[in-house]
């Protein structure tokens, strides 16, 4: 309460991977803003109810060129995750794994839902550190007796070590002459 009255707020937040375009943050914002203005003009929760519709209605008569404002997005995605209900086989996507099957059921048959495996997931390259370890994991465990442990101790050291080589490399020294570094392994210093 601000001033013996109540203060209502509304925060919209956009998902990167849906907002891929301007039409699509334009479409997305719109349904956004029509919750945004149940809430705060109509100080209803109403979800995709009456008060929202009534929202799009009028945004729609504002904005005719507009495309209809529906309650939820076709857009095509990769999903990383898809849920699949196991009695009608409707299935839902999602970024994460984390879907509590427990909690929510099928909104057609009330069935449940189990993790399918992606087949058309795509594999990202490995950068930074897990790279340096992809290249280097076999030299260093070259010693057998090394241990799994031992070997990434290591190879984390030898990582922070050639780090911090490279960012003395590209550091002005002591005496005025400023070293230029292309950020390779051979820099040499007696040139």
């Amino acid at each position: 309460m601000v001033g013996g009255e109540w203060q209502f707020i509304s925060r919209i937040t956009l998902s990167k991977p849906i907002v891929t375009t301007a039409a699509r943050l334009r479409d997305t914002l719109i349904h956004e803003m029509c919750h945004a203005a149940v809430w705060l003009l109509d100080r209803k929760k109403d979800g995709h109810g009456s008060y929202w519709k009534a929202w799009t209605y009028k945004a729609r008569e504002a904005f005719p060129e507009l495309l209809p404002i529906n309650t939820c997005h076709s857009y095509s995605r990769d999903w990383k995750f898809t849920w699949e209900c196991i009695s009608c086989g409707y299935t839902i996507g999602r970024m994460t794994k984390s879907f509590n099957t427990e909690r929510f059921s099928c909104g057609r048959c009330h069935g449940r839902f189990e993790l399918k495996e992606n087949k058309n997931k795509t594999k990202r390259e490995a950068n930074g550190f897990a790279r340096y370890v992809k290249e280097n994991y076999a030299s260093v465990k070259s010693d057998k007796r090394l241990q799994h442990k031992e070997v990434m101790k290591m190879l984390s050291q030898q990582y922070k070590d050639k780090k911090n080589d490279k960012n003395r490399s590209l550091k002005e020294p002591d005496d005025g002459i400023e070293l230029i570094s292309s950020g390779g392994d051979d820099y040499d210093n007696d040139a």
